[in-house]
């Protein structure tokens, strides 16, 4: 019955959903169909999913190559979603230019298209298109993550946004803010809206830290039953900090501006469950062909939604693992290791492959007293280190970072750590912890904080 009901929404004409932004009778009963639906389908059985997104892969390469300039060419020799595996991975660099052209938009449908920029963490901020079709679906599995993190009626969803999200309008309650500096001008009217209820917390990671410094400055009366993280990549000793100041659990929510919701954690916390009625991701090695399910890709992501601007095997920049075997959960919906954004490798002085979160290890312990950090690589052998620091650091702590740095880059490194007063942040709000100017691709973005302060090393 889920699966003819799903079906037969998603052969409607385009649009599906006329009134999808305007909170009516028909909008809300879609949403409650699609609770409904993805309440059974997460626990489905795999032929469920593989079926599903047969066919819708088998619909977008028709509309795509019939409809979309860009992908005439590159879908010419790909019949039908079992030889899909031969298109060419759609990069950044490719969207961007299928964008500045027009060619990447569906003729037929580019008028019914919302405009969206993407953060600019992997590259300057790109504008695209998001299909209205997306946000039904969009926001009934943002529910389901809620009642994964425990959500019911007598606890609040709190949201600390720069921006509302297209799908998630009346969502929950929104404090909104624009980065840390913003938060800690406006923290009191935060804490006043926690006080003496339960909240399930919702923001990126770099502001949750800034929160949680407070927390432990401030030591307010406060109840947070979840925490949601999303958009920056969560580090295991980001994790850990956040779970022990907030005494609550953190789920990583993984989602993106061009594909929307990608997936999350369950209560496990082995893995991110992919949403298959969704997205259909793969995981491709060097030479674009499956990786070994152990082993780590590129993760490329189909999205079944966007009929205004498809994007097809698309190579979001970040990098991942299958994990093999069904979760504890009981949850059926294939589950991948993130491994972080390709930006986050560098390679090191001794040509081999060095990694961001490697860097950040002596500074997990200073949360407490580091508002912002961001490492920049100048050259092969030239590293930098920028701190905001909440108190001073002493000199022992100076000397364990540099130590600690300088000897996982290697003999030949030199490492320059500058104490600044701020950090440039994307469009979005969010902090880009990591920039190799060495490695600057075409749609790479290169800039710098504000830089004030001495230098030690």
């Amino acid at each position: 019955m889920i699966e003819y009901l799903y079906e037969q929404i998603i052969r409607r004409s385009h649009p599906r959903f006329f009134n999808v932004l305007d909170g009516s009778v028909f909008s809300r009963a879609s949403i409650e169909l699609y609770d409904d639906i993805f309440a059974y389908t997460q626990f489905a059985n795999q032929n469920l999913f593989k079926k599903i997104q047969k066919n819708r892969i088998q619909k977008l390469i028709k509309i795509s190559k019939n409809n979309v300039p860009f992908y005439a060419e590159r879908l010419k020799n790909i019949f039908s979603s079992d030889n899909f595996n031969e298109l060419i991975p759609l990069t950044r660099t490719d969207l961007r230019r299928g964008i500045e052209s027009g060619s990447i938009f569906n003729k037929k449908l580019i008028s019914l298209g919302l405009k969206q920029y993407t953060s600019g963490t992997a590259g300057i901020p790109l504008s695209i298109l998001v299909d209205p079709n997306m946000l039904i679906r969009r926001r009934a599995l943002y529910r389901r993550m809620l009642r994964t993190a425990g959500l019911n009626k007598s606890i609040t969803l709190l949201r600390v946004i720069d921006r509302e999200f297209l799908g998630l309008e009346g969502e929950g309650e929104k404090f909104f803010c624009r980065d840390q500096e913003d938060f800690l001008r406006n923290k009191d009217l935060f804490f006043k809206k926690c006080r003496e209820r339960k909240i399930i917390l919702h923001a990126i990671p770099s502001i949750l830290l800034v929160i949680a410094q407070q927390i432990e400055k401030t030591n307010p009366t406060v109840d947070f039953e979840a925490i949601i993280s999303h958009a920056e990549h969560l580090h295991s000793e980001t994790r850990k900090y956040l779970e022990k100041i907030f005494n609550a659990p953190v789920f990583d929510y993984y989602a993106s501006r061009e594909v929307i919701s990608i997936g999350n954690e369950c209560e496990i916390h082995e893995g991110i469950h992919i949403n298959s009625e969704f997205v259909f991701i793969e995981i491709l090695d060097k030479t674009d062909n499956p990786a070994p399910p152990d082993k780590i890709g590129d993760i490329a992501i189909t999205s079944l939604d966007n009929e205004i601007m498809p994007l097809l095997r698309y190579k979001i920049g970040d990098r991942g693992k299958w994990l093999n075997g069904q979760c504890a959960c009981g949850r059926t919906l294939p589950r991948i290791i993130l491994e972080g954004r390709d930006i986050y490798s560098f390679k090191l002085p001794s040509g081999k492959i060095g990694h961001f979160f490697q860097l950040t290890k002596p500074l997990a312990g200073l949360y407490n007293k580091i508002l912002q950090f961001q490492f920049t690589k100048d050259s092969d052998l030239h590293f930098t280190l920028r701190i905001v620091p909440l108190s001073s650091l002493i000199e022992s702590e100076k000397k364990y970072i540099a130590n600690y740095i300088k000897k996982y880059l290697g003999g030949g490194a030199e490492l320059k750590i500058e104490l600044v007063k701020s950090i440039e942040t994307t469009s979005s709000g969010k902090q880009k912890s990591f920039i190799d100017k060495t490695n600057q691709k075409g749609d790479g973005e290169n800039f710098s904080g504000e830089i004030r302060n001495s230098n030690f090393s």
